[in-house]
């Protein structure tokens, strides 16, 4: 007896009333980052992606592979 388990997957799409401009500052710059990530700095540059917490310790620093502004 064979047993066939089904899968399925859920896809989310979510619209922001924003020019792609005025998105790219909100996940891109740390002082609004800290609004809309309860509290955590994202700082983004072409050279590195950096996220701190909230009491400031580090989450991450990684390098940036890809940075592609509107």
């Amino acid at each position: 007896m064979t047993t066939v388990t089904t899968q399925t997957t859920q896809v989310y799409q979510v619209f922001i009333k924003a020019t792609p401009e005025a998105v790219w500052e909100a996940i891109t710059k740390p002082d609004f980052t800290e609004r809309y990530f309860y509290g955590a700095r994202i700082e983004n540059t072409p050279e590195r992606h950096r996220s701190l917490g909230p009491d400031g310790s580090t989450w991450g620093d990684e390098p940036m592979y890809e940075f592609d502004p509107p």
